[in-house]
């Protein structure tokens, strides 16, 4: 190859290689990046909070009850198992505590089927509001680019310093309160 040949070529790889760089360094130095860890923001935002506290009270209620038909079936057992130790067994009984345990196991998937579709609504509700919160706050906040980390391998390094969780967090809750 031509020392011509080859001075034509290297300069276009270089004049390539700075526009390139420049293009780079105009789009990572102008531009406003930065993360929050998606984790950090469910546990910490209010509505989480209150979901839980009202998952917990509609599970203890649950419990309480199907803990009153689980006590009756015991009874009702101890009594089934004295009859039978006397030799009186009662049909009466015996349908009654059939009867009880069926009511007992249906109440109990019951209870699991809601508790679950119940979760999963009020899980819904939440990233449907830490979504629209989050998109606020980058468009209050000016930012290009608002990344999630949720620990899937979908950010792998950043730099503490464009970490706004916190920031992130207040504002959601603080919008959640109505401010």
């Amino acid at each position: 190859m031509s020392t011509a040949k080859t001075v034509i070529i290297s300069s276009i790889v270089s004049i390539v290689a700075v526009t390139l760089s420049l293009a780079v360094n105009q789009v990572c130095f102008t531009k406003k990046i930065a993360y929050v860890k998606l984790n950090d923001v469910y546990t910490k935002f209010d509505l989480t909070k209150n979901y839980e506290q009202k998952a917990e009270k509609a599970s203890s209620i649950k419990n309480n009850i199907l803990d009153s038909l689980k006590l009756q079936l015991e009874t009702n057992y101890r009594i089934l198992q004295n009859q039978k130790e006397s030799g009186k067994m009662n049909e009466a009984d015996m349908v009654n505590f059939n009867q009880l345990r069926q009511q007992y196991t249906e109440k109990k998937e019951s209870f699991e089927r809601t508790n679950e579709q119940m979760l999963k609504s009020y899980d819904e509700q939440i990233w449907t509001q830490i979504n629209t919160y989050i998109i606020e706050f980058g468009k209050e906040k000016n930012y290009d680019l608002l990344l999630g980390a949720n620990g899937s391998g979908s950010i792998m390094y950043s730099d503490d310093a464009i970490d706004v969780t916190a920031q992130a967090i207040e504002f959601i809750n603080a919008k959640h309160k109505g401010k």
